[in-house]
């Protein structure tokens, strides 16, 4: 720690800081990716290195705020948390989680930006009257949907399309949650892409949800990926119905999205549905909860709980174990006749 104080103290370029109240501001460590919440005169301190000083300096300054002693301990925590210049910090990435941050929407977009405000009307208001649209143009059109469907050929250019469907799908999605959450007035300190599971999509970092009081508000900004998809396979379905020429397009816009609906309600990955489920029932570790109690019910820990937890923690938990190896498996048996039928398009 001596050797350390003797160096310049001056605070990392990839920290964003964000001041929520009188009392507590927010912070957004990029590298890591982590977040972390400091009281009002720990941020002051942290504020005083944005241009490097010695230890003596940073005293100096903050005499008022801070012992010697007490500043001491302050730097190692912010050198061992990654805030400092000279912090050695891993990064976040994983071999099945790969990020790429490209921008921090909180730095030029808040709740009174014209695109968040408008985005927030289009995605509270306006999803079922869409959907509304789109199911009367099924209905009135003489097309039959699920005739076209079974007889949709899997052609490279039609699953080329559909992959860039899916992809602009999780933009929008993301995209949905971020201005959401500027809009209830918290920060989304990165947007951008990475590659979950060796699969491309994209990514909005809403983990500032807790600072919405408002239970009802953060089920919004958790909801608000699955509006945008409500939104588009309605107009996949008004496209389906009046431009048949455009099949290419409409059928898989109607059924990505679509999918993409029933799959983030679900509550046994942590998608959308389980961080609605768990904002719910004030409960934010459901599923680690739940896998501990379908291990180990009649431990101590357990036992007092009461019959509607139980049956909770339960089927969540046997859920979460099954869901991962039933998938898999599912894939592995689709994907099985559909490389064969590719293989005969390209031969």
């Amino acid at each position: 720690m001596a050797d350390e104080l003797e160096n310049v103290l001056c605070i990392s370029k990839y920290i964003y800081m964000k001041k929520m109240n009188e009392n507590r501001y927010y912070l957004f460590n990029k590298k890591n990716k982590k977040s972390y919440e400091f009281g009002k005169t720990e941020a002051t301190v942290l504020e005083s290195m944005n241009t490097p000083l010695t230890f003596a300096a940073l005293v100096q300054k903050n005499k008022d705020k801070m012992g010697t002693e007490q500043l001491k301990r302050f730097v190692d925590v912010l050198e061992k948390a990654g805030f400092l210049s000279t912090s050695v910090v891993k990064g976040a990435n994983t071999i099945t989680r790969i990020k790429l941050g490209l921008f921090n929407p909180s730095k030029k977009l808040n709740e009174n930006s014209k695109i968040v405000k408008l985005v927030h009307f289009i995605l509270c208001y306006l999803p079922y009257v869409f959907i509304a649209i789109g199911l009367l143009s099924l209905i009135h059109t003489h097309n039959n949907l699920f005739q076209i469907l079974l007889s949709y050929t899997f052609s490279v250019k039609n699953v080329a399309i559909a992959a860039m469907i899916m992809f602009l799908s999780t933009i929008f999605h993301e995209l949905g949650h971020m201005c959401m959450a500027l809009y209830y007035g918290v920060p989304v300190p990165e947007v951008g892409f990475m590659f979950y599971w060796f699969a491309p999509c994209a990514y909005a970092d809403v983990s500032t949800l807790h600072f919405i009081k408002e239970k009802r508000y953060k089920i919004q900004v958790l909801l608000a990926g699955v509006y945008v998809h409500l939104i588009a396979a309605s107009i996949g379905m008004v496209l389906f119905a009046y431009e048949p020429g455009l099949i290419f397009i409409s059928l898989p816009l109607i059924v990505i999205n679509l999918s993409a609906v029933l799959l983030n309600l679900t509550f046994y990955l942590k998608l959308d549905g389980y961080f609605i489920l768990t904002t719910m029932l004030e409960e934010p570790l459901l599923r680690e909860k739940s896998i501990m109690f379908f291990l180990k019910s009649k431990s101590d820990e357990f036992k007092k709980e009461n019959i509607t937890n139980k049956f909770l923690y339960t089927a969540c938990g046997f859920i979460a174990i099954a869901y991962i190896p039933a998938l898999v498996s599912s894939i592995v048996l689709r994907l099985i006749p559909f490389l064969i039928s590719i293989t005969r398009n390209w031969f």
